[in-house]
């Protein structure tokens, strides 16, 4: 009678032992917010309304001590598509469809430009899309956004010239779905360079 109580006695330690471990283990997760069993993610979402001044940028003045005075707000010059209305350009869009981007959900292709390719003021914007109106914005690694707005999608095709001026050398261009919230979903991101 005192094996079968000893092997008992093992049994419960063991099984303290894992239970124990695996609090632990859930407890750790938790804290380092590896799990959320116990908590909820938190939620980021993109701005409702497009973002159309730079913050204002403080400077040193001597005069005032080393405190930081900030200068007069500025405008972003902020460009825009001249929409084309889905009319597909003739040439110089690449016919390979390993060239294209797509959003994970299939929804939207760019065809040109192409990634890390090189994009002045002017150039088209164009690709397709099964829904009836695409948005981009254009982002300078410098200043920012420099370009956005709505391009038209007809008969499944979207082209837009792009205007803008850009500080920087390199940036992004992202083309996406926005719903009336402004919540922006089947997003596509291109490298490009100016």
């Amino acid at each position: 009678m005192n094996k079968h109580k000893h092997k008992v006695n093992i049994k419960l330690s063991i099984l303290a032992i894992v239970i124990i471990g695996g609090a632990l283990m859930i407890l750790v997760l938790e804290l380092t917010n590896t799990t959320h069993l116990f908590h909820k993610t938190a939620v980021v979402r993109a701005p409702s309304t497009p973002i159309t001044k730079l913050p204002v940028k403080a400077t040193s003045n001597n005069s005032n001590n080393g405190v930081k005075v900030p200068t007069s707000t500025s405008t972003l010059n902020q460009g825009s598509p001249t929409d084309k209305n889905g009319q597909v350009p003739s040439s110089g869009v690449p016919t390979d469809p390993s060239k294209w981007s797509s959003s994970a959900s299939g929804v939207i292709t760019v065809k040109l430009p192409t990634s890390n390719s090189t994009l002045q003021s002017g150039d088209t914007l164009t690709g397709t899309a099964s829904v009836n109106l695409v948005q981009y914005r254009l982002i300078d690694s410098q200043v920012g956004v420099i370009s956005q707005g709505p391009i038209n999608v007809v008969n499944g095709n979207f082209t837009a010239a792009i205007n803008f001026k850009s500080n920087g050398s390199s940036g992004r261009l992202d083309v996406f779905t926005a719903d009336s919230s402004g919540r922006e979903s089947n997003e596509v991101q291109i490298p490009i360079n100016f």
